[in-house]
């Protein structure tokens, strides 16, 4: 009798709702066709309102969560410290500033804590509820200092959701290739936060997969059967799908080329190929 492999489950997450309508369009696409399991709203851009009804059509079969936005675009509110000039620093700057922890920057986590606030009532004046998950645009989340005001204030205003793990085993993301170096240095900068989640009653997935170069040349089915590969029993997976081009986005002929393999029957059977059970987050787990 052949012995039966347990399935993990899948959550394929579509980064960047709200960036562009092109972007919106892909994923609502993909997630009528139920090749998405999840999608992460940038609450920042006036895009996302326009589409948000279309998006709540799909609550029952997809995760919606907060894509905190720290880094690169403009904020909601005025941070004299933080966006002087009225757009977030690059996520190099941000990474040094949480590490070098001077006293200026206790001046700054206080204008990214309101920052945040700010994001979860923006997501929540439109969506009507908090956000299933959490994650951040550029993996800003996970960094010092910031992930503490993260884990806080999710659990007091999301209690018991699920946050991006970025960590993985190192070998995992040798074996699976693509933008390794990336990969591991968000693996690094996301130790711990899988046990510091839980002492604040959040969940998290088990494995991460999805970093690659972005470039139009890039092989994305191909890396895409390695991202499928090395799961534990909640795998996350990240993905960029989208459509035209949109001004200042350098990753635009990627998104269509990622939109095109996700829509087509190929996906579904790497998916099946690889044992996932593509879905939401575990409400068990």
């Amino acid at each position: 009798m052949a012995r039966l492999i347990p399935m993990s489950r899948l959550i394929l997450c579509a980064d960047d709702f709200g960036y562009s309508p092109g972007i919106n369009e892909a994923i609502l696409s993909l997630g009528r066709q139920s090749a998405l399991s999840a999608t992460s709203v940038i609450v920042t851009r006036n895009h996302w309102q326009a589409d948000a009804s279309a998006l709540q059509e799909l609550e029952a079969t997809m995760d919606i969560g907060l894509h905190l936005t720290l880094s690169q675009l403009a904020p909601l509110g005025h941070h004299p410290h933080l966006a002087p000039w009225g757009t977030l620093p690059n996520i190099d700057r941000l990474t040094w500033l949480a590490y070098r922890n001077n006293r200026d920057f206790s001046v700054i986590l206080g204008e990214i804590a309101d920052e945040i606030e700010r994001q979860f009532d923006r997501f929540e004046s439109v969506m009507k509820r908090p956000p299933d998950f959490i994650d951040g645009h550029q993996h800003c989340h996970v960094l010092p200092h910031i992930r503490e005001l993260v884990l806080t204030t999710t659990a007091r205003r999301a209690p018991g959701v699920w946050m991006r793990n970025c960590a993985d085993h190192p070998l995992r993301i040798l074996r699976r290739g693509g933008d390794r170096l990336r990969a591991l240095r968000s693996a690094w900068l996301g130790r711990g936060l899988a046990s510091e989640a839980r002492e604040h009653g959040l969940k998290t997935n088990d494995s991460f997969a999805g970093y690659y170069d972005f470039s139009p040349t890039a092989p994305f089915e191909a890396l895409c059967h390695n991202f499928l590969s090395e799961a534990g029993d909640v795998h996350l997976v990240m993905c960029h799908p989208g459509n035209g081009q949109a001004p200042g986005d350098r990753i635009a002929l990627a998104r269509q080329h990622e939109y095109q393999f996700l829509a087509s029957p190929a996906a579904a059977r790497v998916i099946a190929e690889k044992n996932l059970q593509l879905g939401p987050f575990p409400r068990t787990k």
